[in-house]
């Protein structure tokens, strides 16, 4: 079963990029992995992220706690602060979970869903936020 489903993953991943006209990806290009974080643990992940457009634009830090609420699923939070053109403030918040459907073993790829609302808590006006809620669903699979 699970390898049909593999074999029908990979037809419809194929179709889908050679039959589609235009495909975009937008900054910040981050892709996740496949497991999640152990029941009842807290991961806490910083940085720094640094973006140039037509004007300078860094967030300083960039911060995610994530929570395993069991050994297959988490919650997620992250939050930017951002520095642009002088201005400094929070960004937009990203609420997100994900869940793994296929542990990874011998021979099959791990595979995991995720989801995450982008909510629009930061100014717009001064350039900190989108403006509106963005939502991301994401199929993630990995083989080590």
């Amino acid at each position: 079963m699970i390898r049909r489903f593999l074999i029908i993953f990979c037809i419809i991943s194929i179709l889908l990029a050679v039959f589609s006209s235009k495909v975009e990806a937008v900054p910040p290009l981050v892709a996740g992995d496949v497991p999640t974080a152990d029941k009842n643990h807290v991961e806490w992940f910083i940085g720094m992220r640094y973006q140039k457009t037509d004007s300078i634009e860094r967030q300083i830090p960039f911060t995610e706690l994530v929570y395993g609420i069991s050994e297959r699923q988490e919650l997620t939070f992250e939050i930017p602060y951002l520095s642009i053109d002088g201005n400094h403030y929070f960004g937009d918040a990203v609420l997100g979970t994900k869940f793994q459907f296929i542990n990874e073993a011998e021979g099959i790829p791990g595979v995991a869903g995720s989801f995450e609302v982008k909510l629009a808590n930061a100014s717009q006006t001064k350039g900190l936020g989108a403006g509106a809620k963005e939502y991301d669903l994401r199929l993630r699979s990995q083989k080590s």
